[in-house]
């Protein structure tokens, strides 16, 4: 078995590994460059929540991109929730104003 450019040889069998491999590849190098033409300056958040999913359709690219581009972003007036600790599948979302985990102390009037 040989790969050479985008040729995958073999005999009698197909081998699957080296087809994967390529795919995850190409579909690596294709989140890499959507990702890099996602600019942080340009993303203006509007409204109470703003959703990955709402960042991709505006920006035309996948979320996955997004995700990968947006990592480490911390906008003025939002918190980022939802998953931020991976840029693939990501469903995360930001929110106005602060938010406070279940076990924090609530302040008392």
């Amino acid at each position: 078995m040989r790969v050479k450019a985008d040729v995958i040889y073999y005999k009698k069998d197909v081998p699957l590994k080296p087809i994967v491999d390529h795919l995850r590849e190409k579909e690596s190098t294709i989140l890499r460059a959507q990702a890099s033409g996602i600019e942080k300056d340009s993303i203006i958040l509007k409204g109470d929540v703003v959703t990955l999913e709402d960042i991709a359709k505006e920006k035309g690219v996948s979320l996955e991109a997004v995700g990968l581009a947006l990592q480490g972003f911390r906008p003025s007036g939002y918190a980022r929730v939802g998953n931020s600790s991976s840029p693939r599948g990501s469903s995360g979302s930001w929110t106005r104003g602060r938010t406070r985990s279940r076990n924090s102390p609530r302040r008392l009037r």
